[in-house]
């Protein structure tokens, strides 16, 4: 994720209008309902602290056997319109496995699982009202009926009567099998701990379990959790959200690999309809050592592009209960944990509202920044720059996933890519994306913003419509939308123009070789070339290293150079002549030190990938072949080598890498 600087929190007096989200936690036991290790006190307390400006939370908690009595028949408090009318999200957190007797007991009773109309029910409130579902539940035990020598194929998971009748959540944990409590093939999330707290579960110590994150960066570079797993740390710089509590033994999340009838179909590119796809974003391990394997711990539905209630699954809702937040609520060393954790239930909770709940919390956002002092200080400015100064005004009064919602929900649906989950980045993430950055989308609102406000200006001050006398003014929504529209334009053309760049520049390095005849004038000997990994071969000799050439092009169209050999000597090149492949590279040098004068000529060739080498290559010296220094070689004074004869008087090799 990305990084900035600290930031001061702000929580704002009566600036916006909060929005509240309604939970009901549905289950089937009461202890889940109470306050006791298994209660989920310490989460209301979490999600109903204030914590934001512009969203606040209320949770309920609904035992469908409230108030049943052992050994009577069971009268339970069924799901219906009048239950779900009054919340914008159920989280089921069901114990039972199936139906048992008639009466009420430890199994619960022939009531357990969801009737026919309770399913309508929840079907009509998630499709026509956006309702949100977590589904969740455990482990697999032996049926209430068999004993733990039963197959484990044969055993149910805790929460099965009612999670594995709610629409569409349903096929999204496995309700059957493994996994179980039995060590051969539980799925084990607790971290072993050092020293373990006395009288307590490892699953109540102060270490959670760390997760692996899918990627949702829209583009190849760079690591982007879902926003699910934004969050911040103390000191207000973006932090992943990596863990979560920890259980011995959790259930299984699953996406299966064909949907049932009741997941809408959705009309494709290809113009075929398939069923939208859930996906898992998060892994949680199992480190065993005989065991050590990546096990989906959470999946999530977006059910916006469908117009129907978002899902997430859970692998267990021991990740909510007090048990589990026990050891991370005390204690400074996991404070900072719990407080991540925190942040996920709040985005968690924000992420499974209606549709129209996140759209008022998102244009209330929208209100703010646009009217913000500082951001209408910077009228004038480029869209990347007031975007970069709104987005930071915005960042000390919502959180990560509240901006990333924010600009989720008010894409146009025909700007929003496939699938649904992939992110909007940050200029401080640096990384180039399919997507525009939240800067362009939120820059491009404001000017927008600015731009429609000046118009209807001039226009009451003229006492006309804006441009067209027939013309209504811009609702807030047309202004939205249009700045959607010029940031994904400024996208573009930013890409488009970094795409031709990369083309040209592509085109440039592989022209080398795709050219039969390259003028050497204009690429081997233009400006300062280098011809390393120069050698001397004098007659059949071993080769050995004769420094480096440098070659330059005089403005008069001539060439000079100079040579500096392994010992660091520079000498002068003259009477350089550099042709093109195919052609002659010739050049005399003096020697000063032995003053000596040496002659090397070679044919140019171009080398496939880049760059030239000097093949039959060759060099005299006036009075003698060219030796080697320290090399005492007698030869008759004043006579010249064949330049032409290698062998006589020595080959010389070169090379000079890269290309254009």
């Amino acid at each position: 994720m990305r990084s900035k600087a600290k930031v001061t929190r702000e929580f704002l007096q009566g600036a916006t209008a909060m929005t509240e989200i309604k939970i009901l936690i549905y289950t089937d036991v009461s202890k889940i309902a109470g306050d006791g290790l298994w209660g989920v006190t310490k989460l209301r307390g979490i999600l109903e602290a204030k914590k934001s400006n512009f969203v606040e939370f209320k949770l309920s908690v609904v035992d469908r056997y409230q108030d049943a009595q052992v050994g009577l028949a069971p009268t339970p408090i069924k799901i219906d319109e009048t239950l779900l009318k009054d919340f914008d999200q159920v989280w089921f957190f069901g114990f039972y496995q199936n139906k048992a007797g008639a009466t009420f007991d430890t199994f619960g009773s022939n009531r357990n699982e969801l009737e026919e109309d309770e399913v309508k029910a929840l079907e009509k409130r998630m499709d026509d009202h956006r309702l949100g579902v977590l589904i969740s539940g455990d482990h697999a035990n032996h049926r209430p009926t068999g004993s733990e020598n039963d197959p484990v194929e044969t055993f149910i998971c805790l929460g099965k009567a009612i999670g594995s009748h709610v629409p569409r959540a349903k096929d999204l944990r496995k309700w059957d099998g493994p996994p179980t409590v039995k060590d051969d093939d539980t799925s084990v999330s607790t971290i072993a701990e050092a020293a373990p707290i006395p009288a307590t579960l490892p699953e109540m110590d102060p270490t959670p379990q760390k997760l692996a994150l899918f990627n949702f960066a829209a583009g190849a570079a760079g690591h982007l959790p879902h926003r699910l797993f934004w969050g911040r740390d103390e000191n207000g710089q973006d932090k992943t959200i990596d863990v979560l509590p920890d259980h011995p033994h959790e259930g299984a999340v699953i996406v299966p690999a064909s949907l049932s009838a009741d997941w809408p179909p959705a009309d494709e590119p290809d113009g075929e309809k398939k069923r939208p796809r859930p996906i898992i974003v998060a892994l949680g391990f199992d480190r065993r050592a005989s065991v050590n394997r990546a096990i989906p711990v959470l999946a999530v539905y977006d059910g916006d592009p469908h117009n129907i209630g978002r899902i997430v699954a859970d692998s267990s809702w021991h990740h909510f209960l007090n048990m589990n937040l026990e050891g991370l609520s005390n204690g400074a060393a996991s404070s900072s944990e719990f407080d991540l954790l925190g942040q996920f239930y709040r985005n968690l909770t924000h992420y499974l509202a209606p549709l129209e709940k996140r759209r008022q919390i998102a244009e209330e956002m929208l209100a703010w920044v646009v009217t913000h002092p500082g951001v209408m200080e910077e009228r004038g400015s480029d869209r990347v720059r007031w975007g970069r100064v709104a987005r930071l005004y915005l960042d000390k009064v919502a959180t990560p996933f509240e901006i990333a919602e924010m600009l989720h929900v008010e894409t146009p649906a025909d700007l929003k890519v496939t699938d649904s989950h992939v992110e909007y980045t940050t200029l401080d993430s640096g990384e180039a994306n399919l997507l525009p950055t939240q800067e362009e989308v939120i820059g491009s609102i404001v000017r927008r913003h600015y731009s429609a406000a000046s118009e209807r200006l001039k226009a009451e001050l003229k006492g006309t419509q804006p441009s067209d006398s027939d013309a209504q003014p811009l609702s807030e929504e047309e202004i939205i939308e249009q700045g959607f529209r010029e940031a994904f334009d400024h996208h573009r053309a930013r890409l488009e123009k970094l795409a031709a760049t990369s083309k040209d520049l592509s085109d440039r390095l592989k022209g080398t070789d795709e050219k039969k005849e390259i003028n050497m004038t204009n690429t081997v000997c233009q400006g300062t070339d280098i011809w390393i990994n120069s050698k001397l071969k004098p007659n059949g000799k071993p080769e050995e290293g004769d420094g480096k050439f440098e070659i330059r092009k005089k403005a008069d169209g001539t060439f000079e150079g100079t040579h500096v050999d392994k010992d660091g000597n520079t000498s002068t090149l003259t009477k350089v002549n550099c042709g093109g492949v195919g052609g002659t590279l010739k050049f005399e040098r003096e020697d000063v030190k032995k003053k000596k004068d040496y002659t090397y000529t070679g044919t140019i060739q171009a080398v496939a990938g880049g760059g030239f080498k000097i093949a039959n290559g060759s060099f005299t010296r006036k009075d003698k072949p060219a030796p080697l220094d320290g090399q005492d070689q007698k030869r008759d004074k004043n006579k010249d080598d064949d330049l032409t004869d290698a062998d006589e008087s020595g080959e010389w090799t070169a090379e000079k890498p890269g290309g254009f």
